[in-house]
């Protein structure tokens, strides 16, 4: 009984340490309207959907700060307002190994978008940062964590790794990373969850 015991403690950390992480800097602007048992709702969600453990490692009130609606901030290019949130950051947690998600009042960004990504690659730093919107839904974040993900991969380079797509997006409406906001997507592919655990930026423990 004895042995089994100690094997059976044995195989639980091994487990423990082999569970994959990511790390999360969260950030709330004035009027976001959301609340921190949203937030670990969605935090969750991301969780289920991509079996990474994602892990809250701050969650922090920015208050001057803001993100019109309409911003047109895309890949390479970011508004002043966006540049501030990212230096802010840098300035406030300069270790680059976690995500920056950021709670904005904007209704939407630019093409009625409801959360945007910038992924190190796009903002030419060693930093990953997410950008949500009033009307961002409970799945948005891990739409837009799976962009960071597919991005921080030595060779994708953001495209989804799956035939069924196009470019960064997958062409199944229930795809997590189907490119239109709807409540019906939550499904992942074993080979998006492949590709994802490649990440440069998963950790282990």
């Amino acid at each position: 009984m004895n042995n089994e015991k100690k094997k059976n403690s044995k195989t639980k950390v091994k487990n423990k340490r082999t569970t994959p992480l990511i790390n999360l800097c969260i950030f709330t602007l004035p009027g976001c309207n959301v609340t921190e048992k949203e937030i670990k709702q969605q935090v969750d969600l991301a969780t289920k959907i991509w079996k990474i453990q994602f892990v809250i490692t701050s969650i922090t009130m920015l208050k001057d700060f803001s993100v019109r609606t309409n911003d047109t901030s895309f890949r390479t290019k970011q508004s002043k307002n966006i540049k501030r949130l990212f230096n802010e950051r840098k300035y406030l947690f300069p270790n680059p190994n976690s995500i920056s998600i950021f709670y904005t009042s904007a209704r939407h960004l630019s093409n009625n978008t409801t959360g945007r990504s910038f992924s190190s690659l796009m903002t030419k730093s060693r930093f990953n940062h997410i950008i949500l919107t009033k009307s961002s839904l409970e799945n948005t974040l891990a739409h837009e964590l799976g962009h960071i993900l597919f991005y921080s991969h030595r060779k994708l380079q953001g495209k989804n790794p799956d035939a069924n797509s196009y470019r960064t997006h997958s062409l199944d409406s229930k795809n997590i990373m189907f490119g239109t906001a709807t409540t019906r997507k939550w499904k992942t592919t074993s080979l998006q969850r492949t590709k994802a655990l490649e990440s440069t930026l998963i950790k282990y423990m």
